[in-house]
Protein backbone atom coordinates (compact mmCIF):
# COMPACT_ATOMS: atom_id res chain seq x y z
CA UNK A 1 0.00 0.00 0.00
CA UNK A 2 1.48 3.38 -0.98
CA UNK A 3 2.24 6.26 1.34
CA UNK A 4 -0.67 8.21 -0.15
CA UNK A 5 -3.06 5.40 0.71
CA UNK A 6 -2.05 5.25 4.36
CA UNK A 7 -2.09 9.04 4.53
CA UNK A 8 -5.59 9.15 3.07
CA UNK A 9 -6.84 6.53 5.47
CA UNK A 10 -5.24 8.32 8.42
CA UNK A 11 -6.80 11.60 7.33
CA UNK A 12 -10.26 10.01 7.10
CA UNK A 13 -9.78 8.40 10.50
CA UNK A 14 -8.69 11.74 11.97
CA UNK A 15 -11.78 13.39 10.45
CA UNK A 16 -14.01 10.75 12.01
CA UNK A 17 -12.26 11.29 15.33
CA UNK A 18 -13.01 15.03 15.05
CA UNK A 19 -16.68 14.28 14.36
CA UNK A 20 -16.82 11.91 17.35
CA UNK A 21 -15.18 14.47 19.62
CA UNK A 22 -17.45 17.33 18.58
CA UNK A 23 -20.55 15.14 18.95
CA UNK A 24 -19.48 13.92 22.39
CA UNK A 25 -18.66 17.42 23.62
CA UNK A 26 -22.07 18.64 22.45
CA UNK A 27 -23.80 15.80 24.30
CA UNK A 28 -21.79 16.68 27.41
CA UNK A 29 -22.67 20.38 27.23
CA UNK A 30 -26.35 19.58 26.71
CA UNK A 31 -26.34 17.12 29.64
CA UNK A 32 -23.67 18.49 32.01
CA UNK A 33 -25.10 16.64 35.02
CA UNK A 34 -24.59 13.17 33.53
CA UNK A 35 -21.41 11.77 35.11
CA UNK A 36 -18.62 10.51 32.88
CA UNK A 37 -19.37 12.63 29.80
CA UNK A 38 -16.74 15.24 30.65
CA UNK A 39 -14.05 12.58 31.10
CA UNK A 40 -15.08 10.86 27.86
CA UNK A 41 -14.88 14.20 26.05
CA UNK A 42 -11.38 14.75 27.40
CA UNK A 43 -10.46 11.21 26.33
CA UNK A 44 -11.66 11.95 22.79
CA UNK A 45 -9.71 15.22 22.71
CA UNK A 46 -6.51 13.34 23.55
CA UNK A 47 -7.42 10.66 21.02
CA UNK A 48 -7.93 13.16 18.22
CA UNK A 49 -4.65 14.90 19.10
CA UNK A 50 -2.87 11.57 18.70
CA UNK A 51 -4.56 10.91 15.33
CA UNK A 52 -3.67 14.36 13.99
CA UNK A 53 -0.10 13.83 15.11
CA UNK A 54 -0.06 10.48 13.28
CA UNK A 55 -1.23 12.17 10.07
CA UNK A 56 1.53 14.76 10.38
CA UNK A 57 4.17 12.06 10.94
CA UNK A 58 2.94 9.96 8.01
CA UNK A 59 2.88 13.03 5.76
CA UNK A 60 6.46 13.78 6.75
CA UNK A 61 5.71 17.14 8.31
CA UNK A 62 6.98 15.90 11.68
CA UNK A 63 9.87 13.47 12.10
CA UNK A 64 11.74 11.94 15.01
CA UNK A 65 11.04 9.57 17.91
CA UNK A 66 9.79 12.40 20.11
CA UNK A 67 6.57 12.59 18.07
CA UNK A 68 6.04 8.84 18.34
CA UNK A 69 6.50 9.18 22.10
CA UNK A 70 3.88 11.96 22.31
CA UNK A 71 1.50 10.03 20.05
CA UNK A 72 1.68 6.87 22.17
CA UNK A 73 1.39 8.82 25.42
CA UNK A 74 -1.75 10.60 24.21
CA UNK A 75 -3.29 7.34 23.01
CA UNK A 76 -2.64 5.51 26.26
CA UNK A 77 -3.88 8.43 28.37
CA UNK A 78 -7.07 8.54 26.29
CA UNK A 79 -7.65 4.82 26.93
CA UNK A 80 -7.23 5.26 30.69
CA UNK A 81 -9.67 8.18 30.69
CA UNK A 82 -12.11 6.20 28.56
CA UNK A 83 -12.23 3.53 31.28
CA UNK A 84 -12.57 6.19 33.98
CA UNK A 85 -15.48 7.74 32.06
CA UNK A 86 -17.24 4.36 32.04
CA UNK A 87 -16.71 4.01 35.80
CA UNK A 88 -18.18 7.45 36.45
CA UNK A 89 -21.08 6.94 34.06
CA UNK A 90 -22.09 3.74 35.85
CA UNK A 91 -21.47 5.26 39.28
CA UNK A 92 -18.92 2.70 40.46
CA UNK A 93 -16.25 3.37 43.08
CA UNK A 94 -15.04 6.65 44.55
CA UNK A 95 -13.75 9.30 42.17
CA UNK A 96 -11.47 10.90 44.75
CA UNK A 97 -9.74 7.58 45.42
CA UNK A 98 -9.28 6.82 41.72
CA UNK A 99 -7.90 10.27 40.87
CA UNK A 100 -4.43 9.39 42.09
CA UNK A 101 -4.58 6.00 40.37
CA UNK A 102 -5.45 7.72 37.08
CA UNK A 103 -2.54 10.15 37.41
CA UNK A 104 -0.20 7.27 38.27
CA UNK A 105 -1.50 5.26 35.31
CA UNK A 106 -0.95 8.15 32.90
CA UNK A 107 2.55 8.70 34.30
CA UNK A 108 3.30 4.99 33.81
CA UNK A 109 1.99 5.17 30.23
CA UNK A 110 4.31 8.09 29.49
CA UNK A 111 7.23 6.19 31.03
CA UNK A 112 6.52 3.12 28.88
CA UNK A 113 6.31 5.32 25.79
CA UNK A 114 9.69 6.89 26.63
CA UNK A 115 11.36 3.50 27.12
CA UNK A 116 9.98 2.11 23.84
CA UNK A 117 10.02 5.16 21.59
CA UNK A 118 12.64 3.66 19.24
CA UNK A 119 11.73 -0.06 19.54
CA UNK A 120 8.77 -0.53 17.23
CA UNK A 121 7.95 -4.16 18.12
CA UNK A 122 8.23 -3.65 21.87
CA UNK A 123 6.32 -0.40 21.57
CA UNK A 124 3.34 -2.09 19.92
CA UNK A 125 3.37 -4.96 22.42
CA UNK A 126 3.21 -2.60 25.39
CA UNK A 127 0.92 -0.03 23.79
CA UNK A 128 -1.65 -2.52 22.53
CA UNK A 129 -1.58 -4.55 25.77
CA UNK A 130 -2.60 -1.48 27.78
CA UNK A 131 -5.21 -0.52 25.20
CA UNK A 132 -6.74 -4.01 25.33
CA UNK A 133 -6.94 -4.00 29.13
CA UNK A 134 -8.53 -0.53 29.30
CA UNK A 135 -11.05 -1.22 26.52
CA UNK A 136 -12.12 -4.59 27.92
CA UNK A 137 -12.40 -3.05 31.39
CA UNK A 138 -14.60 -0.28 29.94
CA UNK A 139 -16.80 -2.84 28.16
CA UNK A 140 -17.23 -4.91 31.33
CA UNK A 141 -18.00 -1.76 33.34
CA UNK A 142 -20.75 -0.73 30.93
CA UNK A 143 -22.43 -4.14 31.28
CA UNK A 144 -21.78 -4.86 34.96
CA UNK A 145 -25.01 -5.19 36.95
CA UNK A 146 -27.14 -3.55 34.30
CA UNK A 147 -30.92 -3.58 34.57
CA UNK A 148 -32.73 -5.51 31.81
CA UNK A 149 -33.88 -2.31 30.09
CA UNK A 150 -30.28 -0.98 30.05
CA UNK A 151 -28.56 -3.96 28.47
CA UNK A 152 -29.28 -3.12 24.85
CA UNK A 153 -28.14 0.51 24.90
CA UNK A 154 -25.19 -0.06 27.25
CA UNK A 155 -24.38 -3.20 25.28
CA UNK A 156 -23.90 -1.19 22.11
CA UNK A 157 -21.13 0.94 23.63
CA UNK A 158 -19.65 -2.11 25.35
CA UNK A 159 -19.68 -4.09 22.11
CA UNK A 160 -17.73 -1.43 20.24
CA UNK A 161 -15.25 -1.13 23.12
CA UNK A 162 -14.69 -4.87 22.80
CA UNK A 163 -14.31 -4.58 19.01
CA UNK A 164 -11.67 -1.88 19.45
CA UNK A 165 -9.90 -4.19 21.91
CA UNK A 166 -10.03 -6.88 19.23
CA UNK A 167 -8.31 -4.56 16.72
CA UNK A 168 -5.57 -3.85 19.28
CA UNK A 169 -5.27 -7.58 19.99
CA UNK A 170 -4.79 -8.26 16.27
CA UNK A 171 -1.86 -5.86 16.00
CA UNK A 172 -0.45 -7.10 19.32
CA UNK A 173 -0.52 -10.72 18.09
CA UNK A 174 1.29 -9.75 14.88
CA UNK A 175 3.99 -8.01 16.91
CA UNK A 176 4.36 -10.95 19.32
CA UNK A 177 4.55 -13.62 16.60
CA UNK A 178 6.69 -11.67 14.12
CA UNK A 179 9.75 -13.79 13.17
CA UNK A 180 13.06 -12.34 14.25
CA UNK A 181 14.62 -10.14 11.60
CA UNK A 182 11.38 -9.64 9.65
CA UNK A 183 10.15 -6.08 9.18
CA UNK A 184 6.93 -5.12 10.95
CA UNK A 185 4.14 -4.51 8.37
CA UNK A 186 3.58 -1.02 9.70
CA UNK A 187 1.67 0.60 6.85
CA UNK A 188 -0.56 -2.25 5.71
CA UNK A 189 -1.46 -3.38 9.22
CA UNK A 190 -2.08 0.09 10.60
CA UNK A 191 -4.27 0.97 7.62
CA UNK A 192 -6.63 -1.85 8.59
CA UNK A 193 -6.40 -1.21 12.34
CA UNK A 194 -7.01 2.53 11.90
CA UNK A 195 -10.11 1.82 9.79
CA UNK A 196 -11.53 -0.61 12.36
CA UNK A 197 -10.86 1.78 15.22
CA UNK A 198 -12.48 4.67 13.35
CA UNK A 199 -15.64 2.70 12.63
CA UNK A 200 -15.80 1.38 16.19
CA UNK A 201 -15.25 4.92 17.46
CA UNK A 202 -18.37 6.04 15.65
CA UNK A 203 -20.24 3.07 17.10
CA UNK A 204 -19.27 3.60 20.73
CA UNK A 205 -20.00 7.33 20.64
CA UNK A 206 -23.43 6.60 19.17
CA UNK A 207 -23.96 3.93 21.84
CA UNK A 208 -23.02 6.44 24.55
CA UNK A 209 -25.52 8.91 23.09
CA UNK A 210 -28.26 6.28 23.36
CA UNK A 211 -27.25 5.48 26.94
CA UNK A 212 -27.27 9.17 27.89
CA UNK A 213 -30.65 9.66 26.23
CA UNK A 214 -32.09 6.72 28.18
CA UNK A 215 -30.66 8.00 31.46
CA UNK A 216 -32.02 11.50 30.94
CA UNK A 217 -35.44 10.08 30.10
CA UNK A 218 -35.33 8.02 33.30
CA UNK A 219 -34.43 11.13 35.29
CA UNK A 220 -37.29 13.10 33.72
CA UNK A 221 -39.68 10.24 34.41
CA UNK A 222 -38.49 10.03 38.02
CA UNK A 223 -38.95 13.78 38.51
CA UNK A 224 -42.43 13.59 36.99
CA UNK A 225 -43.40 11.00 39.63
CA UNK A 226 -42.03 12.84 42.68
CA UNK A 227 -43.65 15.61 44.71
CA UNK A 228 -41.00 18.38 44.65
CA UNK A 229 -41.80 19.75 48.11
CA UNK A 230 -41.83 16.58 50.21
CA UNK A 231 -39.87 14.17 48.03
CA UNK A 232 -42.72 11.67 48.28
CA UNK A 233 -44.35 9.98 45.32
CA UNK A 234 -47.05 11.94 43.51
CA UNK A 235 -50.44 10.75 42.27
CA UNK A 236 -48.99 9.28 39.06
CA UNK A 237 -46.54 7.08 40.92
CA UNK A 238 -49.22 6.10 43.45
CA UNK A 239 -51.51 4.93 40.66
CA UNK A 240 -48.66 2.86 39.18
CA UNK A 241 -48.05 1.24 42.57
CA UNK A 242 -51.77 0.53 42.98
CA UNK A 243 -51.93 -1.03 39.51
CA UNK A 244 -49.07 -3.36 40.45
CA UNK A 245 -50.73 -4.18 43.76
CA UNK A 246 -54.04 -4.97 42.02
CA UNK A 247 -52.23 -7.22 39.54
CA UNK A 248 -50.53 -9.10 42.40
CA UNK A 249 -53.84 -9.39 44.25
CA UNK A 250 -55.51 -10.94 41.20
CA UNK A 251 -52.70 -13.49 41.07
CA UNK A 252 -53.46 -14.51 44.64
CA UNK A 253 -50.97 -12.37 46.55
CA UNK A 254 -53.58 -11.38 49.15
CA UNK A 255 -55.34 -8.17 50.09
CA UNK A 256 -53.89 -4.68 50.31
CA UNK A 257 -55.29 -1.46 51.69
CA UNK A 258 -55.00 2.28 51.33
CA UNK A 259 -55.28 5.02 53.93
CA UNK A 260 -56.38 8.43 52.64
CA UNK A 261 -55.90 11.38 55.01
CA UNK A 262 -55.59 15.14 55.13
CA UNK A 263 -54.54 17.61 57.83
CA UNK A 264 -57.18 19.23 60.02
CA UNK A 265 -57.14 23.04 60.15
CA UNK A 266 -54.38 23.22 57.52
CA UNK A 267 -55.94 26.35 55.99
CA UNK A 268 -55.75 28.15 59.32
CA UNK A 269 -52.06 27.18 59.60
CA UNK A 270 -51.43 28.68 56.17
CA UNK A 271 -53.35 31.83 57.11
CA UNK A 272 -51.50 32.23 60.39
CA UNK A 273 -47.94 31.34 59.38
CA UNK A 274 -48.00 31.81 55.62
CA UNK A 275 -47.03 29.30 52.97
CA UNK A 276 -43.59 28.84 54.57
CA UNK A 277 -45.23 27.52 57.70
CA UNK A 278 -47.63 25.34 55.70
CA UNK A 279 -44.79 23.89 53.66
CA UNK A 280 -42.82 23.16 56.85
CA UNK A 281 -45.78 21.22 58.24
CA UNK A 282 -46.11 19.19 55.03
CA UNK A 283 -42.39 18.36 54.99
CA UNK A 284 -42.46 17.28 58.64
CA UNK A 285 -45.51 15.09 58.03
CA UNK A 286 -43.67 13.49 55.10
CA UNK A 287 -40.67 12.78 57.34
CA UNK A 288 -42.91 11.18 59.97
CA UNK A 289 -44.50 9.03 57.28
CA UNK A 290 -41.14 7.85 55.96
CA UNK A 291 -40.06 6.90 59.50
CA UNK A 292 -43.30 4.98 59.99
CA UNK A 293 -43.60 2.99 56.75
CA UNK A 294 -42.38 -0.52 56.10
CA UNK A 295 -40.24 -1.21 53.02
CA UNK A 296 -43.20 -2.92 51.35
CA UNK A 297 -45.51 0.10 51.78
CA UNK A 298 -45.88 3.20 49.61
CA UNK A 299 -46.82 6.77 50.42
CA UNK A 300 -47.77 9.67 48.15
CA UNK A 301 -48.81 13.27 48.45
CA UNK A 302 -51.59 13.64 45.91
CA UNK A 303 -52.33 17.32 46.35
CA UNK A 304 -52.46 20.12 48.92
CA UNK A 305 -52.53 18.50 52.36
CA UNK A 306 -53.81 15.12 51.13
CA UNK A 307 -51.72 11.95 51.47
CA UNK A 308 -52.32 8.31 50.59
CA UNK A 309 -50.54 5.33 52.13
CA UNK A 310 -50.65 1.93 50.42
CA UNK A 311 -50.33 -0.98 52.85
CA UNK A 312 -49.22 -4.27 51.30
CA UNK A 313 -49.56 -7.80 52.65
CA UNK A 314 -52.78 -7.41 54.61
CA UNK A 315 -54.94 -10.42 55.46
CA UNK A 316 -58.15 -8.85 56.77
CA UNK A 317 -59.87 -5.54 57.40
CA UNK A 318 -58.72 -5.73 61.03
CA UNK A 319 -55.10 -5.59 59.79
CA UNK A 320 -55.94 -2.42 57.88
CA UNK A 321 -57.64 -0.90 60.94
CA UNK A 322 -54.58 -1.58 63.08
CA UNK A 323 -52.26 -0.14 60.39
CA UNK A 324 -54.40 3.02 60.19
CA UNK A 325 -54.31 3.39 63.99
CA UNK A 326 -50.52 3.20 63.95
CA UNK A 327 -50.44 5.68 61.05
CA UNK A 328 -52.55 8.19 62.96
CA UNK A 329 -50.33 7.83 66.02
CA UNK A 330 -47.17 8.35 63.93
CA UNK A 331 -48.38 11.48 62.11
CA UNK A 332 -50.36 13.30 64.79
CA UNK A 333 -48.66 15.29 67.50
CA UNK A 334 -47.32 18.75 68.32
CA UNK A 335 -45.14 20.58 65.82
CA UNK A 336 -43.14 23.76 66.45
CA UNK A 337 -44.01 26.66 64.15
CA UNK A 338 -42.14 29.85 64.92
CA UNK A 339 -42.85 30.74 68.53
CA UNK A 340 -45.93 28.50 68.74
CA UNK A 341 -46.66 24.81 68.75
CA UNK A 342 -49.43 23.45 66.55
CA UNK A 343 -51.20 20.22 67.40
CA UNK A 344 -51.29 18.37 64.08
CA UNK A 345 -54.34 16.15 63.64
CA UNK A 346 -55.58 14.21 60.64
CA UNK A 347 -58.86 12.97 59.22
CA UNK A 348 -58.43 9.48 57.82
CA UNK A 349 -60.36 7.04 55.68
CA UNK A 350 -59.39 3.60 54.40
CA UNK A 351 -60.28 1.07 51.74
CA UNK A 352 -59.38 -2.61 51.43
CA UNK A 353 -58.95 -4.40 48.10
CA UNK A 354 -60.79 -6.38 46.91
CA UNK A 355 -63.48 -5.85 49.57
CA UNK A 356 -64.08 -2.15 48.81
CA UNK A 357 -63.21 -2.15 45.12
CA UNK A 358 -61.14 -3.74 42.41
CA UNK A 359 -59.90 -0.69 40.54
CA UNK A 360 -57.99 2.45 41.45
CA UNK A 361 -60.80 5.00 41.21
CA UNK A 362 -63.23 2.94 43.26
CA UNK A 363 -60.71 2.38 46.05
CA UNK A 364 -59.66 6.02 46.19
CA UNK A 365 -63.26 7.25 46.17
CA UNK A 366 -64.21 4.84 48.94
CA UNK A 367 -61.27 5.95 51.09
CA UNK A 368 -61.98 9.62 50.31
CA UNK A 369 -65.61 9.31 51.42
CA UNK A 370 -64.53 7.48 54.57
CA UNK A 371 -62.08 10.31 55.30
CA UNK A 372 -64.82 12.95 55.10
CA UNK A 373 -67.03 10.84 57.34
CA UNK A 374 -64.18 10.77 59.86
CA UNK A 375 -63.75 14.54 59.50
CA UNK A 376 -67.46 15.20 60.17
CA UNK A 377 -67.43 12.88 63.17
CA UNK A 378 -64.32 14.52 64.65
CA UNK A 379 -65.78 18.00 64.15
CA UNK A 380 -68.97 16.98 65.92
CA UNK A 381 -66.95 15.67 68.87
CA UNK A 382 -64.81 18.80 69.18
CA UNK A 383 -65.86 22.04 70.73
CA UNK A 384 -65.98 24.96 68.21
CA UNK A 385 -62.67 26.74 68.06
CA UNK A 386 -61.72 30.21 66.89
CA UNK A 387 -58.62 30.40 64.72
CA UNK A 388 -55.70 28.04 64.99
CA UNK A 389 -55.46 25.57 67.81
CA UNK A 390 -52.46 26.62 69.91
CA UNK A 391 -51.16 24.36 72.65
CA UNK A 392 -48.31 24.84 75.13
CA UNK A 393 -44.81 23.76 74.22
CA UNK A 394 -44.25 20.05 74.83
CA UNK A 395 -41.37 18.87 77.03
CA UNK A 396 -38.06 18.89 75.13
CA UNK A 397 -36.57 15.69 73.79
CA UNK A 398 -33.44 14.00 75.08
CA UNK A 399 -31.26 16.52 73.21
CA UNK A 400 -33.11 19.52 74.59
CA UNK A 401 -34.99 20.26 71.36
CA UNK A 402 -38.78 20.74 71.06
CA UNK A 403 -40.46 17.58 69.76
CA UNK A 404 -41.51 17.71 66.11
CA UNK A 405 -39.73 20.97 65.25
CA UNK A 406 -40.53 22.05 61.72
CA UNK A 407 -38.64 25.33 61.56
CA UNK A 408 -37.30 28.01 63.88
Amino acid sequence: MSGLDIFTISTVVAALAVINTVALIMVWRINPTVPGLGIWSLSQCLHISAWLLSVAVIQGSLQGPIYTLVNNSLNLASMILLFEGAMRFRGFGHQATRRWLILAGIAMAVGISILNKEAIIRRYIWHDSICMVMLIAAAVTMMWRTAPHERIVHGMAAGFFAAMAGAAAWRWSVAVMLPEGEAFPYRTLNASVFTLVALCGLGWVYGVMLSVNMRVRQQVLAVSQIDPLTGLANRRQLESAMMRALARQRRGAGAFGIAYFDLDRFKSINDRYGHTGGDAVLVTVAERLCDFLRDSDNVARIGGDEFVVLFSKLATGHDLDRACARLRQAVEGPMVLGDDVEDVCISLGAALAPRDGQNIDTLLNHADQAMYEDKRRRRAERQPEDGAHIIPFPPPDEKGRPRGAAFN
